[in-house]
């Protein structure tokens, strides 16, 4: 099972050499069960500047958040 929280991931350089490509990684960030593991993360990408993956995660963030709001009877863009 691949980490999922900032605690589990201490080396995010060293971590996303588990995926092939980009896509692989963006695929496993729709997996996570929750936004505020997402979120922890991101913040540890953030703090090993890799805001390509950066930007993976914070679009999987929205579009969960998309999909939950939508869900409640929200228009989303």
């Amino acid at each position: 099972m691949i980490p999922t929280n900032e605690d589990e991931i201490l080396d995010p350089v060293s971590f996303v050499k588990n995926f092939p490509s980009l896509d692989a990684f963006r695929e496993w960030t729709k997996q996570a069960e929750t936004i505020n593991d997402l979120r922890s993360v991101r913040d540890a990408f953030e703090k090993a500047e890799l805001f390509e993956h950066v930007t993976i995660i914070q679009v999987t963030i929205d579009e969960k958040i998309d999909t939950m709001l939508s869900g409640l009877g929200f228009e989303t863009e």
